[in-house]
């Protein structure tokens, strides 16, 4: 086997030496990968990538493949049992005013807790499903964060609000209802762990502007100081962290998919050409330029398509998302927004309120590397870069199973600094702030202790109280 080939074992430690792999293959006209015995062992030792099943779980795509017998996995209440539905049904109504919610609207009906209003559109929860083709986008599993590590370093952490999109497989069905073309799911914690952004270093995707707001802020929180006028860094900073934490359950709404998984289920749906006139007449008074679903013939899709793609459209999508899902336009036969915004959410997510799953992706911050211009993401288009050779992330127990921790506990200091004469704000309004602007938090001993005392008492998988109840 020869020498470049016997790089890639330690790619998990250090990417540096895959990355020079293919910069040697590019440079050489790829005349090593032509060969089809180098790309079987390239495989090998590469692996075909894994999936996040769930609870902090991953999977690699041939065991998920031959477990499955197959590369299309189902996900939602349609397909759970009822144990595992009910139980997340009374997560998701409990949670509803922290953030569970998919929707705004929704139905006043019979529940585990007596007759109350339930967000979800036209399709019951339990109801919900969709089908997606794991094979076509999948991860690198990230590492169990070390939190002796941080402490150790003196470092910091710094939030960073993450929609619940899976970053796994192309949707194909929804509820049933086929795609005409399938949906890539791209985005939330695991753009992180998608294989180009791991490679070229890029941890989380927004506005270059927004991003040079978190750069700035994280490079303040190093303590690293530079001299003003050549740059010339003269005392280094701590290491900074950015830890994912999750938003809305409807916070999709703004990126490209959920428009996409809409309007590819509208041609495979009994949609009525004046319903499309009546819901494109309700939009334009929000939007005035929409160019309309038309007759929805594949053309006009495309029109839609591409105006809600172009750049700075992400409040035109949400008002797309939103105007459909009014119950007026739910009258009308259109999608169910509930369930689209599910299909493309984690589905383990389903139910958890606004902060509940901090940490699902935590990277060392490059507070000295510009913004990455190109950002391999449909709906926005730049990145935020992390230290290059450093691994990505998730937040663990000390037997190193990845679990989460409510925002509250990890980013304590932020929570406290708002508490005033004794008042504690709403959780919602301190969420919201987060969502804002970026909390901050130093990696101590004392916090260890508390966040590791709560994984324990949490952790399902131990036997005796409250287990064996």
């Amino acid at each position: 086997m020869t020498r470049k080939l016997e790089k890639l074992p330690i790619v998990g430690e250090k990417l540096g030496a895959l990355k020079n792999f293919i910069k040697e293959e590019i440079e050489g006209g790829f005349d090593y990968l032509s060969n089809p015995e180098t790309l079987t062992n390239l495989k090998k030792y590469m692996g075909t990538g894994v999936v996040d099943v769930g609870d902090g779980v991953y999977k690699s795509v041939d065991d998920l493949t031959a477990e499955l017998g197959g590369n299309v996995m189902q996900q939602g209440l349609r397909y759970s049992d009822d144990a595992t539905t009910n139980a997340i049904i009374k997560n998701y109504l409990q949670n509803q005013r922290r953030g569970s919610a998919l929707t705004k609207g929704g139905y006043v009906e019979e529940t585990p807790f007596g007759r109350m209003k339930v967000a979800r559109g036209t399709v019951p929860l339990q109801e919900m499903g969709s089908e997606i083709d794991f094979s076509t986008r999948f991860q690198t599993q990230p590492e169990p964060f070390d939190y002796q590590k941080a402490i150790d370093e003196g470092a910091k952490f710094m939030s960073i609000k993450g929609d619940r999109a899976s970053g796994t497989g192309s949707i194909l069905t929804v509820n049933d209802i086929p795609l005409v073309n399938p949906v890539a799911r791209e985005g939330g914690y695991e753009y992180a762990t998608e294989v180009g952004n791991l490679l070229d270093n890029r941890m989380y995707a927004s506005d270059p502007s927004i991003l040079e707001r978190q750069r700035r802020k994280a490079e303040i929180l190093s303590g690293q100081v530079k001299d003003p006028k050549t740059g010339e860094i003269l005392e280094e900073g701590v290491p900074v962290y950015g830890t994912y934490f999750n938003a809305a359950g409807d916070n999709v709404n703004f990126n490209t998919m959920v428009a996409d998984t809409t309007l590819n289920m509208i041609p495979n749906m009994k949609i009525t050409k004046k319903s499309a006139k009546q819901f494109d007449e309700k939009l334009r008074e929000t939007i005035p330029d929409w160019p309309g679903l038309g007759n929805m013939e594949a053309s006009d899709l495309e029109k839609a398509r591409k105006y809600l793609f172009a750049p700075n459209r992400g409040e035109a999508r949400k008002a797309f998302s939103e105007e459909m899902a009014k119950p007026r336009s739910m009258k009308l036969g259109f999608p169910d927004q509930a369930s689209v915004r599910a299909a493309i959410s984690n589905a383990d997510m389903l139910g958890m309120g606004s902060g509940d799953a901090t940490g699902r992706m935590i990277a060392q911050i490059d507070y000295n590397a510009p913004i990455d211009p190109i950002s391999n993401h449909m709906t926005y288009p730049s990145g935020l870069k992390r230290v290059e050779g450093t691994p990505i992330y998730r937040m663990a127990d000390e037997k190193g199973n990845f679990r989460d921790v409510p925002t509250g506990m990890f980013f304590d200091k932020f929570y406290k600094d708002r508490i005033i004469d004794d008042v504690v704000p709403p959780e919602a309004t301190t969420i919201r702030s987060m969502e804002l602007r970026q909390a901050d938090q130093i990696a101590t001993e004392e916090l260890n202790n508390i966040i590791q005392e709560y994984l324990y008492k949490t952790d399902n998988t131990r036997r005796g109280y409250p287990y064996n109840r």
